[in-house]
């Protein structure tokens, strides 16, 4: 069940360096990528540009709330997983936990046995939302639910004829998309001109950057470059 891990990021917010390194020489065995914040400022910095399936947050962060910065986080983003890390076992703080739906409320000193334990639920918590959100390419998510692209952490909602290419990608990831294929299945045509084609490229580059789809001279279009 871990494997499901290799693949997702992980932030960790904890202002004691550390302890944080602790964690993130762990999690480091488990994850594709770890990103370590110490301060809830700079986490929503690292968030704003990079999207993350899971954070590690401590409550008490220095001068700052860890459960503040996740009612903000939740305010924009309802699917990361949450895992909230206190040395305190206060009620109040349990309750004010509760609705921001964490995954675990786990009480320092953490053992290795229940790290464990809650890394499997995280990844049984990400299996079960696997099949909404997938990872197209570097930064870029499809969140298939809502028909948008989520892009350093931005979501876009996609119209149909975008959610049905994205799709499309999607369905011959690694491989090439021809034009004729792209006009059937977009168009609902055998053919379109050329020139349509590539305007309506063009757009798809101009909303979601240049990079986001390669052009395969005389054949058509991959996520990928094709040497």
């Amino acid at each position: 069940m871990l494997e499901i891990l290799n693949s997702k990021t992980v932030l960790i917010v904890e202002d004691d360096e550390e302890y944080a390194k602790q964690i993130e020489n762990i999690l480091q065995i488990y994850f594709g990528s770890v990103f370590v914040c110490h301060d809830t400022s700079s986490a929503e910095e690292l968030l704003n540009k990079q999207y993350v399936d899971i954070i590690f947050s401590d409550i008490h962060l220095g001068n700052d709330n860890g459960l503040d910065f996740i009612e903000k986080i939740r305010k924009t983003n309802s699917d990361v997983v949450v895992v909230v890390i206190s040395a305190l076992r206060y009620e109040e703080l349990l309750l004010r936990a509760i609705p921001l739906r964490l995954t675990a409320y786990l009480i320092k000193p953490i053992s290795f046995d229940s790290l464990l334990e809650i890394l499997t639920k995280c990844a049984l918590t990400l299996s079960d939302t696997n099949s909404k959100v997938i990872h197209i390419k570097d930064n870029i998510y499809y969140d298939k639910s809502q028909k948008s692209l989520i892009i350093d952490a931005k979501s876009l909602i996609l119209n149909k004829r975008e959610s049905l290419f994205v799709e499309l990608l999607l369905s011959n990831k690694s491989g090439i998309l021809t034009k004729e294929t792209i006009a059937l299945k977009i168009w609902q045509s055998e053919t379109i001109s050329d020139a349509v084609l590539r305007n309506y490229i063009f757009r798809l580059r101009k909303r979601f950057g240049k990079d986001f789809i390669y052009t395969v001279s005389d054949i058509g279009y991959s996520l990928f470059k094709h040497e």
